[in-house]
């Protein structure tokens, strides 16, 4: 599906509601839903051309959103394995807190242990000497 497009000299792009709207009407939340389609539909978008666009607002917001999405298009699945390979990371790291009852050992210090009623031991104090004349 086609997001990006010129036409009657005029840079446009498609809203979430299918309506067509110019460049220089779009907010950062359009950009966001923009960039979704782009990660996960087919994004089609008309290539860049100075002598199309007579609006040098358009001209440069589209130069910018062409090249942008350009790139992301082609490094899209490069993409999308690290992002999968992140949230596959922190999912393990999670469910294995879970899995040792909420005991997280780190940097190798001793785990923290919960009393008969199920709350946690209050940890030792250390001790202090006084020093008396």
């Amino acid at each position: 599906m086609k997001y990006l497009k010129i036409e009657n000299n005029k840079g446009l792009f498609r809203k979430k509601s299918n309506q067509w709207v110019e460049l220089d009407q779009i907010c950062k939340e359009d950009i966001l839903s923009l960039l979704d389609k782009a990660i996960e539909d087919e994004f089609e978008m008309d290539e860049f051309d100075a002598d199309l666009l007579q609006n040098k607002a358009h001209q440069i917001i589209y130069t910018h959103l062409y090249q942008k999405f350009n790139e992301l298009i082609t490094s899209r699945s490069r993409f999308k394995d690290e992002s999968e390979q992140l949230y596959k990371n922190a999912i393990e790291k999670y469910t294995e807190i879970i899995k040792n009852g909420g005991n997280k050992k780190k940097n190798g210090t001793q785990k923290r242990s919960k009393n008969k009623s199920g709350t946690y031991k209050p940890q030792a104090k250390k001790p202090t000497i006084k020093i008396s004349k």
